[in-house]
């Protein structure tokens, strides 16, 4: 029993018994608090609409320009090739979301409400998973829209120039495309913890990116040493989800059960990074 409970019950008073209810009923109350903040924000209101205008032009932008940078005219490349080039559009949109993610974090700590919010929720794990929850849900919006718009622009894209289409059923493309849309809810809960622990902007931001950018970094180690551990990054998981990954990705589900793996450990580690007066 806390040390509240124990004072409480010594003035005669009752206290309510921490059960499993309590809890659930404790987290709901959090997680509509969080999801009201979230959605009281005009910049997060107008995230969906701006994750998918982001995602078409910029997969337009990557197509209109693909024999500059590659050397092989638009009308040659594969449908698949198309589609995965398309998608670019989404891994920029989950760019924009690291950013409005880590500005809502601190956004309280900036005016000093944070310390109001955990009255009202005194519970600091508690309020970060909900927070966590809310922010998951609104990027997985944002994500799939981002995702579906840049595909669209592609495929619009590669009719006007002749190039060859795949339709969002075939397999290979729609797991392409729920891998793309994952990336915006994952980076969204990563640069919420990263923004909490280190109740910066630019630190959410930055810890997000270090995530993005991890398997680049491991790959310059010499010799390769760091190879064998590629598969496990959050980064190359989500490539495995979207089947996009090399020869030694994961598969699918264990791509998926990786990414539930980080975020358990970042989450954990943000709490008690975070566990220090406000």
């Amino acid at each position: 029993m806390s040390t509240d409970a124990q004072a409480e019950q010594g003035r005669g008073g009752s206290v309510p018994a921490d059960t499993g209810a309590g809890r659930s009923a404790g987290f709901i109350t959090a997680l509509a608090a969080e999801w009201t903040k979230l959605t009281t924000l005009r910049s997060m209101r107008r995230a969906p609409v701006a994750c998918a205008v982001t995602g078409g032009l910029v997969a337009a932008l990557f197509l209109l320009t693909l024999e500059a940078t590659v050397g092989t005219p638009l009308s040659q490349q594969s449908a698949t090739e198309v589609a995965s080039t398309s998608a670019l559009g989404a891994d920029a949109a989950a760019l924009l979301i690291i950013v409005l993610t880590a500005a809502f974090a601190t956004s309280e700590h900036g005016t000093g409400l944070i310390a109001y919010t955990l009255t009202v929720t005194p519970g600091r794990g508690r309020r970060l998973v909900a927070a966590a929850t809310a922010v998951g849900v609104w990027g997985l919006l944002c994500g799939v829209l981002a995702a579906l718009t840049a595909y669209a622009v592609g495929q619009a894209v590669a009719l006007g120039a002749g190039a060859p289409v795949v339709g969002p059923t075939d397999p290979a493309t729609a797991r392409m495309l729920a891998g793309a849309a994952l990336m915006s809810p994952f980076y969204a809960v990563v640069a919420l913890a990263a923004a909490e622990a280190t109740r910066s902007l630019p630190g959410g931001v930055a810890g997000a990116l270090a995530v993005l950018v991890a398997p680049t970094l491991m790959s310059w180690v010499p010799s390769g040493a760091l190879d064998p551990l590629l598969p496990f990054t959050p980064a190359e998981a989500l490539h495995a989800v979207g089947g996009v990954g090399g020869p030694d990705a994961l598969g699918p589900f264990a791509g998926s059960a990786v990414l539930g793996v980080w975020l358990v450990v970042i989450l954990f580690a943000t709490r008690f990074a975070a566990n220090r007066d406000v």
